[in-house]
C-alpha cells in the first residue's frame, strides 16, 4: 500500500510481514510535495518497471522511478542501523527481498515534471489506440 499524507510524506506499507494482531508500521517513507491530489503506480513508459505518478494541487504532474543505490549495497552488515536512521530522514530505504534474502537500498527519484495552465481534476492510467500506456489528465 502506498499512501501520501497532507504534510508531505509518502508511506509504503508491506502487509505480507504482519498478522492480524500486529501493529502495522510503514516499511518506508520519503519526503514528497505536500500537495498531492492523486497517485498512480504503473508501467507508464513501457520499460517493464513501475513508475509512481503524482498529480499536485498546483497544476503539476511528476513521475518518479525507484532508484536502487548500488553504493549502499556493500553495507549490508549495517542494514539495521541504516534502516532506522533512514526512516526519519527518508534518504534511502533498506528492505529485504523475500525471494533472495538480499538487502536492497534505494529511493524514489523524480524523472519527469509537467506543468499545466489549468487545474488538474484527476489522473488515470489508460492505453492509447496503439496499445501503449498513457496517462489521462483531466
Amino acid at each position: 500500500l502506498v499512501a501520501a499524507s497532507g504534510c508531505g510524506w509518502l508511506y509504503i506499507f508491506d502487509f505480507s510481514k504482519y498478522d492480524l494482531e500486529m501493529e502495522i508500521e510503514p516499511t518506508y517513507r520519503q519526503r514528497v510535495p505536500a500537495n498531492i491530489r492523486d497517485l498512480i503506480i504503473s508501467d507508464i513508459n513501457g520499460d517493464g518497471n513501475k513508475e509512481l505518478v503524482v498529480s499536485l494541487t498546483d497544476r503539476v504532474v511528476r513521475m518518479y522511478r525507484w532508484k536502487t543505490d548500488p553504493a549502499e549495497q556493500s553495507h549490508e552488515s549495517e542494514a539495521k542501523d541504516i534502516k532506522e536512521s533512514s526512516f526519519s530522514s527518508g534518504s534511502h530505504i533498506c528492505t529485504e527481498d523475500s525471494n533472495s534474502g538480499r538487502t536492497n537500498f534505494g529511493r524514489f527519484v523524480c524523472i519527469n515534471k509537467w506543468e499545466f495552465a489549468c487545474q488538474i481534476g484527476t489522473i488515470s492510467y489508460n492505453m492509447d489506440s496503439e496499445g501503449k500506456p498513457a496517462i489521462l489528465i483531466v
